[in-house]
């Protein structure tokens, strides 16, 4: 069996922009029940946000109007340097 047949396609994916607020994350991590969202920037995803990612932000009592784009390491570093992530 392929592995496209166990894929989801990327329009159904939960995602958020880079420019998704901690707490717009959190709204829909638990609205739809899932430990992880997909990060995109200009519509390509660029990373992972996880419920660790989201227990470190209150551990380190992070604003919840912060963009996780600037919370997150990898996204910080596109948006900065503009990195090519095509693969």
């Amino acid at each position: 069996m392929l592995v496209s047949g166990f894929m989801i396609p990327y329009d159904k994916v939960l995602k958020c922009e880079a420019s998704s607020t901690v707490d717009e994350v959190l709204n829909l991590m638990t609205d739809w029940k899932v430990s992880c969202l997909v990060i995109v920037l200009d519509n390509k995803p660029t990373g992972i946000i996880t419920k660790t990612d989201m227990c470190w932000c209150y551990r380190n009592k992070v604003p919840l109007d912060s963009q996780v784009g600037d919370i997150m390491p990898w996204t910080a570093g596109i948006k900065k340097v503009g990195c090519n992530v095509d693969r």
